[in-house]
């Protein structure tokens, strides 16, 4: 088995580096397709942010976007909401009475 882990792989999507990191994926996206071998091939790659080339070379069934994800845990609850609200139009009134 062979297993390359490329972390922050949107770094690598700069102008320096965009042709050895083109090369790199497609090998072992060849390998990975190859009938004639028994090897497996495992290249997780990870971003913070989104990449541009490096997704355009896999399916959109075989990515896991986690942008999305966080963006659900920014949103407040229901009462977190109400709470600071509150904590808003209590501290008004108190800059008013003054």
């Amino acid at each position: 088995m062979v297993f390359c882990l490329l972390d922050r792989v949107v770094y690598y999507e700069r102008k320096e580096f965009e042709d050895n990191m083109a090369f790199l994926l497609v090998t072992l996206l060849c390998l990975s397709a190859r009938g004639d071998t028994d090897t497996a091939v495992k290249a997780p790659l990870t971003s913070q942010s989104g990449t541009v080339s490096v997704r355009q070379l896999f399916l959109e069934d075989l990515t896991l976007l986690m942008e999305p994800m966080a963006a659900l845990y920014d949103v407040p609850s229901p009462a977190r909401f109400q709470r600071q609200l509150e904590e808003i139009q209590e501290a008004q009134v108190e800059g008013t009475d003054e």
